[in-house]
């Protein structure tokens, strides 16, 4: 298995990460704004505190994935498997209305 750290890093706006391979990654508090990950494999991910607001995860894998103080708004989350994730203080945007999620 690789592991994969990416903490703190900041991915370029709209940059195509669709079917990538993050299973595990320590991807905590990147900048992950606009990236199209579709498709990609985010199980198991420590996505704590990252930026993916504008970021397509239609039909992505974030199973078991920590998503603790993540900024999801206006995120695309369509066909995209949650099971066991981690939701802990989320920012999302529901009608243009910001709400934090706590599970």
């Amino acid at each position: 298995m690789i592991e994969m750290e990416i903490k703190e890093y900041k991915i370029e706006p709209f940059a195509d990460l669709s079917y990538a391979y993050f299973r595990g990654a320590d991807l905590s508090y990147a900048y992950l704004n606009n990236a199209d990950l579709s498709y990609a494999d985010l199980s198991y991910a420590d996505l704590t505190g990252a930026d993916l607001t504008g970021t397509d995860l239609s039909n992505a894998n974030l199973s078991n994935a920590n998503l603790k103080d993540a900024d999801l708004r206006n995120t695309n989350l369509s066909n995209a498997d949650l099971s066991n994730a981690n939701f802990y203080n989320v920012s999302v945007l529901l009608n243009e209305k910001a709400f934090f999620l706590h599970n």
